[in-house]
């Protein structure tokens, strides 16, 4: 046995139970929940581009041209395959003009979150290296998941983001845990803290950080079951691309011994035969490999 187990045992209380309601009380228990702030540089740009109106391209190219990383991503962005018809960018404000208002918010909601990969304790850097490779994997599926389904660039796009942002609640998860060194040292009871408390606290990180609702529905429910529709016709939703993509992931936590199941009834909802394999189409492929200009 453990020596964290040990210490639990010996107060008679189940290490699982005390992590989770550890990390709920730090989101719930106070006044001002223990959430990660969002970088002051996209919060400047959001609040630019929240404001109404017209867009101040000028405003928001200086603030993103403040921002080297921001600004390097945004010019990566609309200098790739996706948008090789629309022209050439050598500024974050052609770039604004090539991309769009729409897809700079949600490029920006993705770029936020780059701040939370980071662990303060060797013990946790590996869980944290484990939701960014699970993370980028879902979202570049999300993507191409998209793609198939006929969605039009700026959807597939937004498909992508919310597939990298769906386990963010995870991150805020960890940071709290990493507080109790007791707790997480043990990968079982990380593990098993992390699934019972991540939604709520994406969805407590996506509230405070303002995030587009359809994101936050992702967030909140993609480990809800997927339904099936009452009629085939009926359009995918944003949250069923996602909650497909994490199943499709072989080493998604969620998944478990009726993983098949779950995959048998993403690819029913995404029209998909029953014999389909990522692996082996080539126009999944092609879209997957297409996405990773979105990193």
């Amino acid at each position: 046995m453990r020596l964290e187990n040990k210490a639990s045992a010996r107060n008679g209380v189940d290490p699982v139970e005390e992590g989770v309601a550890y990390v709920y009380d730090a989101l719930l228990g106070v006044d001002e929940p223990r959430l990660p702030v969002m970088p002051q540089s996209a919060r400047r740009i959001q609040a630019a581009l929240l404001r109404g109106g017209a867009l101040d391209t000028r405003k928001v190219s200086g603030l993103l041209s403040a921002d080297p990383g921001l600004s390097a991503r945004l010019l990566r962005l609309a200098n790739s395959p996706l948008f090789s018809d629309m022209g050439t960018a050598r500024t974050p404000r052609q770039a604004i003009a090539l991309v769009g208002e729409v897809l700079i918010q949600r490029m920006l909601c993705y770029a936020a979150t780059d701040s939370l990969y980071h662990a303060s304790s060797p013990t946790t850097a590996p869980w944290f290296n484990c939701v960014l490779e699970h993370s980028q994997w879902v979202a570049r599926t999300a993507y191409a998941l998209a793609t198939l389904a006929g969605w039009e660039r700026t959807r597939c796009v937004e498909a992508f983001v919310a597939g990298s942002l769906h386990d963010i609640g995870a991150l805020v998860a960890l940071q709290i845990l990493e507080q109790r060194p007791d707790l997480a040292s043990d990968k079982k009871i990380v593990a098993e803290i992390v699934m019972q408390t991540h939604c709520k606290a994406g969805a407590l990180l996506a509230e405070a950080w303002h995030l587009p609702e359809p994101y936050r529905e992702v967030i909140e429910h993609h480990e809800q079951p997927i339904r099936l529709a009452a009629d085939a016709s009926e359009a995918l939703s944003l949250l069923e691309v996602v909650q497909c993509a994490d199943l499709f992931h072989g080493r998604c936590p969620a998944v478990h011994s009726h993983a098949a199941l779950k995959r048998t009834r993403c690819k029913t909802r995404l029209g998909l035969p029953p014999d389909w394999e990522l692996e082996k189409d080539p126009a999944f492929q092609g879209a997957f490999a297409q996405a990773h200009a979105l990193l």
